[in-house]
């Protein structure tokens, strides 16, 4: 590895084995020196992609050191990368699995956000936030909730008030809807923009100055006016003369009322302005005076003397200034539409940042460019200082989906990382496959890298993902269709288009899989008021033909472009005969949202009723959930119906009570005292959710969003019912074991992969509207906004000043679809089915998939050998192989030897409650305090000293120097865990304030506490967690400090005993131990 250049860029196309490629750069840096694993950081885009990295390293690991026939590949490719022999890296692959097991910690692989997130945590103090505080991920949520606070807040005078009064009068005065609210949410959202934090500073200066947006405003509308009138009084003098000479009657002009030239002038005089080019028919009347005129009227003769002496010229006149004006004209019309809205954002920005403050909470999507600020003007030493650690290797996933201000943040770390002498550093990625810029992800980072002498570009040409049919085809398809979007833009004058050629570069691949096997089938259906119903019968056509030849549910795979569409092609097809007959389930993303949970449902209708005991129709739904799914009995709604006669509510409650278990109706002011937690897991148990099948993943995660909701709020029922009904019902688990035909949007099936892919509706329209963020302009008055926000609109902003944005964004959007294209069509193995509607006839400003789709597939017919294409009836078939090569489904394979590799035992959650008790938020002693608390030695009266005992232990695990002894004890007392005041302050100062205990807070010192270790007593026993409560290390020497608040005993000793082997173990060297017995200030040195 030492002959590369320090900096490796993988371009990956889609299926090119990058994962793989990615492990064995990862393995071979540790098999050259296990002790590295210290020195490396990767950076994932999403979390299943970090497990599945961790997973496959940790596999690989084991599988090298065991010398496993499945990690031959990876040993092939280590050796040909680092040049050792195979005994070395099977030992260093052992000490490299072990060191990275014990040092769980040190293995970085995170994703990009947790990455910054572990910075920002680390820069708590500089950046004034409490070391505690949240991280938040909705921003459209927060934003919405600091909206409606700023709204509410408002009061006379206000210069806020002010300009939201100015908003809805512009609204109001422009026809459109005053109702102002949504429309500023739906604006205030661009806050949490990189653009609008790189300008937030020069906007915020403008804000800040009284009456500047409002004077900004009048300025330009005074032009606008100016302009249009300019515009419309060359043709109110043609119509004023035409009227004076008597002309004023259509049927005196050629066409007439319908489309005469004297219609045309009127529709300019009352004010019609555009950039449209001068139609045919007028342009002829200002070269020929007697295309004018009517023939055989008695004024033919006058008035075609009058179009010859006049009109013509001044028609000529009046359309030459139209189309030259046209440009400040709509200019300033675009600058003006958002200018209300654009003063509102600093606002509207104060009222989310007080919102986070009150719930000591950090927006998420602000990290990058706060650590963007920290970073500039500090040294590298100073991040890696708040990293832990000096990295030397740094690898970076899915780098196309990267943002800007990341990359600024990252290129800091990389540089310093290349400058180290035996540096490898990757970045892998693939333009093709950039689908997320609404996420600021920006592509032309990694289409603009090139090679240097720090810098390799390599592709990873061989596809081992889909069949051979599949591969050619997408190198056939993608190679022209790249083409042709190419060509498009040059014909539109617009720069650029060679980035997209450089972008689809290396769309060709090899295929790994030979034999001509694999499919592709192209339906575009013709243009017709069925069509919808047509594509469904096409999509159920493909799924019956596969099913009949023996493949399985859960490998078919249906792609949609947009969440929207999902749930209505969902039930259509789930309501259809043949699958409701045959059992075929359709799985979307909302089969695995939490409120698709019959258990969890049940929970929170429970929850209701305590909340409210007169809710009949929480308990109405309680009683369904409960008889129907849990003891399988049949229920008629009609017992259901909450009815006044002849039953009262009061009898309707008794009548449903009679259907839910006693332990429940009989008991709801004792379990209204319970915790959250305590209640859920007691509501588990009285409905026997147990005997649900296929609860467990939802109950899990719910337990996990419960405890997260407790650490962060206050635990009351009907705070926690709020969260689900505005948040926690839309949470998805994650969930790989399916069952039935997936539907999913294209955006999420990236990185998955399925034997069949389905694409309908393959007819979606390039342009989308919205706004576009436009770069400050050099014109006057236009060069004094920093940035400006622009309805995107094709016909509008060609020929303004910011034609230029609108040629990069068109780029970007064009990018942005076919790569999504790119995306659907590579997710599949061995069958593609493509069904749309033609669009023949597209212009500039409508341009949909299907009409590149049949371009290409026409173009590319020639070159697939045993391709056809057939036009019957207006429907377009194209077909690539035949259905003959389809694969039959391979049988499964015998387990993996790797312990890491076997699939997960599936077991039934019995108890919930043993369950959520292990998940609970307390503080735990390794000393087994809850019996240590009823041992007979101690004394029950002393239930204050156990209840200090329990304080000090908590207290002192959330302390790492004495500085931090102040903070912790306020977090208890807001906890509700201790009612301090300077008297107890003081004694549990005085508590830990001890000559040698006081060494141990000493910042030198890194610290972990109660961090589990995992041992096995013998070789073939059970995993044992040990969780010692402190230990401290500086490199040089190593600390382990058990806090005991009872009697010595002798077993304290060999448990201290126990982990000092543990870390010796783990490699830690001059390992001492210590017994702290807190309230008597006693010491015990174990050796």
């Amino acid at each position: 590895m030492d002959k590369h250049k320090p900096l490796t860029i993988y371009k990956a196309s889609a299926g090119s084995g990058k994962t793989f490629q990615l492990a064995v750069d990862f393995i071979s840096l540790l098999v050259l020196n296990p002790d590295s694993y210290k020195d490396i950081l990767a950076v994932t885009f999403t979390n299943k992609a970090t497990d599945e990295m961790k997973m496959r390293i940790l596999s690989q690991l084991n599988g090298l050191a065991n010398n496993y026939q499945d990690s031959d590949p990876y040993l092939q490719k280590i050796k040909e990368q680092t040049c050792l022999p195979t005994p070395v890296i099977q030992k260093n692959a052992k000490i490299a699995l072990s060191l990275l097991v014990h040092n769980y910690n040190y293995f970085r692989i995170l994703t990009i956000d947790a990455f910054f997130q572990s910075i920002l945590r680390n820069l708590a103090h500089e950046l004034n936030l409490t070391a505690n505080l949240k991280i938040g991920l909705n921003d459209k949520e927060i934003e919405e909730e600091a909206v409606d606070k700023m709204i509410e807040n408002l009061e006379p005078g206000q210069e806020l008030l002010k300009w939201i009064q100015e908003y809805i009068e512009t609204n109001i005065n422009e026809d459109r809807n005053w109702n102002i609210i949504s429309k500023i949410k739906e604006f205030g959202n661009n806050i949490f923009k990189d653009i609008y934090h790189k300008h937030r500073e020069e906007l915020t200066s403008l804000t800040s100055t009284p009456h500047w947006f409002s004077n900004y405003r009048k300025l330009l509308l005074s032009k606008k006016v100016v302009i249009q009138q300019c515009i419309t009084t060359p043709y109110k003098k043609i119509l004023l003369n035409i009227e004076k000479e008597g002309f004023d009657n259509y049927e005196l002009f050629s066409y007439g009322e319908r489309s005469s030239v004297l219609k045309y002038i009127k529709s300019r005089a009352n004010g019609l302005i555009d950039n449209t080019p001068t139609r045919k028919r007028d342009a002829e009347a200002m070269a020929d005076p007697s295309k004018w005129v009517k023939k055989n009227t008695p004024e033919t003769t006058r008035l075609t003397s009058f179009a010859k002496s006049y009109l013509s010229s001044e028609l000529k006149s009046a359309e030459e200034n139209r189309l030259s004006l046209w440009k400040p004209f709509i200019s300033t019309a675009l600058t003006i539409r958002h200018l209300n809205q654009l003063q509102l954002l600093k606002s509207i920005e104060n009222a989310v940042d007080e919102v986070n403050r009150n719930s000591n909470r950090f927006q998420l999507s602000n990290t990058q460019d706060v650590l963007r600020e920290m970073i500039d003007g500090n040294d590298s030493p100073f991040i890696f200082e708040k990293i832990g650690s000096r990295l030397r290797h740094i690898m970076i996933d899915e780098f196309q989906d990267t943002s800007t201000t990341q990359w600024a943040n990252f290129k800091v770390l990389l540089d310093n990382c290349l400058s180290q002498e035996g540096s490898h550093s990757l970045i892998v990625g693939d333009v093709k496959q950039s689908i997320y810029r609404w996420r600021s992800g920006d592509w032309t980072l990694l289409n603009n890298m090139k090679p240097d002498y720090q810098t390799d570009i390599k592709c990873l040409s061989t596809n081992y993902r889909s069949e051979e049919n599949i591969v050619l085809f997408n190198n056939a398809f993608f190679s022209k269709a790249a083409e042709f979007e190419a060509e498009q833009l040059k014909a539109q004058n617009i720069p650029y288009n060679e980035q997209i050629i450089s972008a689809y570069s290396d769309v060709e691949q090899v295929p790994n899989k030979k034999g001509q096997h694999g499919y592709v089938k192209i339906e575009l259906l013709k243009k017709e008021e069925n069509v919808y119903n047509n594509t469904l019968q096409k999509v159920k056509q493909f799924i019956v033909m596969l099913l009949e030849k023996g493949t399985a549910v859960n490998d078919i795979a249906i792609l949609l472009r947009t969440n929207k569409d999902i749930p209505a092609i969902a039930s259509a097809l789930a309501n259809d005969e043949y699958f409701a007959t045959h059992g075929i389930n359709f799985i979307s993303d909302d089969a695995f949202r939490l409120d698709a949970s019959i258990a969890v449902r049940l929970i929170m209708s429970a929850l209701r009723v305590l909340l409210n005991k007169k809710d009949t129709l929480a308990k109405a739904e309680l009683v369904k959930y409960y008889q129907c799914y849990v003891l399988k009995k049949i229920l008629p709604d009609s017992t259901l119906l909450v009815t006044t006669s002849p039953f009262s509510i009061e009898e309707q409650n008794i009548k449903l009570n009679s259907f839910l278990p006693d332990a429940f109706t009989k008991h709801l002011s004792q379990l209204n005292e319970l915790s959250i937690a305590e209640l859920i897991a007691q509501i588990y148990d009285i409905f026997s959710l147990e005997q649900l099948s296929n609860e467990n993943s939802y109950i899990c995660t719910f337990n996990d969003f419960v405890t997260d909701f407790v650490l962060n709020n206050s635990a009351d029922i009907g705070g926690f019912i709020k969260y689900w009904d505005e948040n926690l019902h839309k949470i998805s688990i994650q969930n790989n074991l399916t069952n039935g035909i997936r539907i999913i949007t294209i955006h999420k099936s990236k990185g998955l992969e399925f034997r069949h892919v389905i694409i309908p509706f393959c007819d979606w329209s390039l342009e989308q509207n919205g706004i576009i963020w436009c770069q400050q302009k050099k014109e006057k008055p236009f060069n004094i906004l920093p940035i400006i926000p622009i309805d995107y609109s094709t016909s509008k902003l060609q020929g303004s000043i910011y034609e230029s944005d609108y040629q990069q964004e068109h780029l970007l959007n064009i990018v942005d679809n076919l790569n999504l294209l790119y995306v659907a069509f590579t997710r599949a193995r061995e069958g593609l089915y493509i069904i749309g509607e033609r669009h023949e006839k597209t212009s500039a400003n409508k341009q949909y998939r299907s009409t590149l789709v049949e371009k290409t597939i026409n173009a590319i017919v020639v070159d697939l050998k045993a391709a056809t294409i057939k036009e019957e009836d207006e429907n377009l078939t194209f077909t690539y192989g035949h259905v003959g090569t389809l694969l039959q489904p391979k049988k499964s394979t015998v387990s993996s030897q790797n312990i890491f590799e076997q699939k997960p035992i599936s077991k039934k959650l019995n108890s919930f409650k043993n369950y959520i008790n292990n998940n609970l938020i307390q503080f735990r002693q390794s000393n087994e305090s809850l019996q240590f608390s009823a041992d007979k030695e101690v004394d029950n009266g002393h239930t204050s000293y156990i209840q200090k005992g329990t304080i000090l232990h908590n207290l002192l695990a959330n302390v790492q120097t004495l500085n931090d002894l102040a903070p912790a004890i306020e977090r208890l007392k807001q906890e509700g865990l201790l009612d301090a005041d300077e008297q107890t302050y003081k004694e549990l100062y005085d508590d830990v304030n001890i000559p040698i205990a006081k060494e141990w807070f000493d910042k030198k010192w890194r610290v972990f506490t109660e961090c589990s270790i995992l041992t096995k007593d013998d070789k073939e026993g059970p995993v044992v967690e040990r969780r010692p409560d402190r230990v401290i290390t500086d490199g040089k020497e190593t600390i382990v400090i058990d806090y005991k608040f009872g009697k010595p005993l002798n077993e304290h000793k060999k448990q201290v005993n126990q982990y000092m082997q543990l870390l010796k173990q783990m490699g830690h060297k001059n390992v001492k131990g210590y017994l702290w017995y807190v309230p008597t200030k006693q010491i015990v040195n174990v050796r």
